[in-house]
């Protein structure tokens, strides 16, 4: 059996539209991890499936937010992250709408994908949130080494 492994990051940031904006954390996930837990809690649109390239600006809003930003699956936004003292800017599509009935833990999240394309390791790099392994078994850390090393190299 194979070494089954995902990568995650959380990145402070915000949801902005034409006449309003709120604070987020970003979960951006690799095309590889399980998202049966998210896709079970989809209220509206979709759970993208990150594995098609074409999904990949593709986000995951709370109930809550979109109510409180009148989003629509459909919609394009951008978002913002603050990374090392600069705004970096996405332009990003309104997929799905999720509800967790965790009121604290949806106000703030927003899901996504997380790209090891070369565009994005500049953003990656000089990130100052959090990033996670997560691993079916405990033959992962070469895994997690590999990939960090994959992300990490300019």
């Amino acid at each position: 059996e194979g070494v089954k492994a995902s990568l995650s990051m959380q990145l402070p940031g915000m949801i902005k539209t034409d006449s309003d904006f709120a604070g987020t954390i970003f979960i951006g996930r690799d095309s590889k991890h399980d998202v049966t837990f998210e896709r079970g809690n989809i209220i509206d649109g979709v759970f993208p499936d990150y594995s098609d390239e074409a999904k990949q600006n593709d986000i995951v809003i709370s109930g809550i937010t979109a109510n409180a930003l009148g989003l629509s699956p459909g919609d394009k936004v951008f978002v913002y992250f603050f990374i090392d003292n600069s705004l970096k800017t996405r332009k990003v599509s309104i997929a799905g709408i999720y509800e967790s009935y965790l009121s604290e833990y949806d106000k703030v999240r927003i899901d996504g994908f997380f790209t090891e394309s070369r565009r994005h390791r500049p953003i990656i790099r000089d990130a100052s949130g959090t990033f996670g392994l997560r691993s079916g078994n405990d033959r992962s850390q070469g895994e997690g080494n590999r990939i960090r090393a994959k992300l990490l190299v300019g």
